[in-house]
C-alpha cells in the first residue's frame, strides 16, 4: 500500500515531505564530498526542501494541486545552481562531464526513494521522467546561458506561472527562492566539492550528446 490515499491531504503532503527532507539529510551525512553523491544530495535535498518551503508558507489550492510541477522546477533550478559554482571553479567542459554521472546517480536514488510509496512516486516522477529531460535545456538556456536575469526570479516567475499567486504571495515565492538559495550555497555538499579529486568515470560518447 502506498503512503498516501487516491488524493493525498494537505497533512499527508506535509509529512511526507518533512519526512523525505529528514531521511536524506540523514542518509547523506557521512557523504563523500568528492563522490558524485555530493552533487545528487545536494540537488535532491534542496529541491525538497524549497518545495515543502513553498508548500508550507503559502496558502494556496494551487500548490498542492501542482506540488509536483514545483518541485520539477526546482529541480532544474538546482541542477543549474550547481553547474554554475562549478564552473566558476574548473572548465566547462569537465563540469559538463559530471552531468550524465549525475543523471545517472539520481535515477538510482529515485528508484530507492519510492519503492515503497507509489502514490508518492506519482506526484514526483515527471521530475525523474523522459519529458524532464527534454526540458532540461531550456533550464540550461534559462540559468546557465542567459546572464542578463536574476535567477531566482526566474525561477519565480515559472513557478507563478503554474501556480498564479497574488502580488502578496508573489512576493513571499521570491524571498523564499532567495534565502534557499543563499542556504543552498553555504551547504558543505557543494562547498567542499573537489572537481580536481573527483574520479571522473569515462561514459560512452552518447551520453555527453
Amino acid at each position: 500500500m502506498g503512503l498516501f490515499s487516491s488524493k493525498p491531504s494537505i497533512k499527508e503532503v506535509n509529512d511526507w515531505l518533512l519526512n523525505i527532507i529528514e531521511a536524506l539529510e540523514d542518509s547523506y551525512e557521512d557523504v563523500d564530498y568528492n563522490s558524485i553523491s555530493t552533487i545528487t544530495a545536494f540537488t535532491i535535498i534542496n529541491s525538497f526542501t524549497s518545495t515543502y518551503n513553498v508548500f508550507s508558507n503559502i496558502r494556496n489550492p494551487n500548490i498542492n494541486k501542482n506540488i509536483g510541477e514545483i518541485f520539477f522546477e526546482f529541480k532544474g533550478y538546482y541542477e543549474c545552481l550547481w553547474q554554475l559554482v562549478l564552473i566558476g571553479k574548473y572548465e566547462q567542459e569537465e563540469v559538463g562531464k559530471v552531468f550524465p554521472l549525475y543523471q545517472i546517480n539520481s535515477a538510482g536514488l529515485f528508484s530507492s526513494l519510492f519503492e515503497n510509496s507509489l502514490n508518492a512516486k506519482k506526484l514526483f516522477s515527471k521530475a525523474f521522467s523522459r519529458e524532464y529531460d527534454e526540458k532540461i535545456p531550456d533550464f540550461v538556456i534559462n540559468y546557465i546561458q542567459d546572464s542578463s536575469s536574476d535567477n531566482s526570479e526566474v525561477l519565480s516567475k515559472r513557478i507563478n506561472d503554474i501556480i498564479r499567486l497574488d502580488k502578496s504571495d508573489l512576493g513571499v515565492l521570491s524571498n523564499i527562492i532567495k534565502l534557499d538559495t543563499i542556504e543552498a550555497l553555504n551547504m558543505d555538499l557543494i562547498k567542499k566539492f573537489d572537481l580536481d579529486k573527483f574520479d571522473m568515470l569515462e561514459l560512452p560518447p552518447e551520453f555527453y550528446k
